[in-house]
């Protein structure tokens, strides 16, 4: 329990810095416009709705809080260095 306690506590810390630096990565390295950002957090909301739905799936599968905390600590590194590579606005959104 404390090592699934342990791991949600730094995910969520670097869960946190997602939404601050989608406005720096958007205006400052995507050149995008504010109504383009707006854009930007409405995909990310939708990408929120979809990850609760996978979450609601797997968790009704009986996969172990372990496992999902892992499986999110992976798709959070990929998030981010996505947003760090990615040229494009077409391809920042998704």
């Amino acid at each position: 329990m404390q090592v699934i306690l342990t791991r949600t506590f730094y995910s969520g810390l670097f869960i946190a810095v997602v939404p601050a630096l989608v406005p720096v990565v958007a205006l400052q390295h995507l050149r995008l416009q504010a109504s383009q950002l707006g854009l930007v957090f409405t995909s990310m909301g939708i990408g929120s709705l979809l990850g609760a739905t996978l979450d609601a799936s797997l968790r009704s599968r009986q996969s172990s809080p372990n496992a999902l905390t892992i499986l999110a600590g992976l798709i959070l590194v990929a998030v981010l260095v996505l947003m760090a590579i990615v040229p494009t606005f077409g391809c920042f959104c998704p």
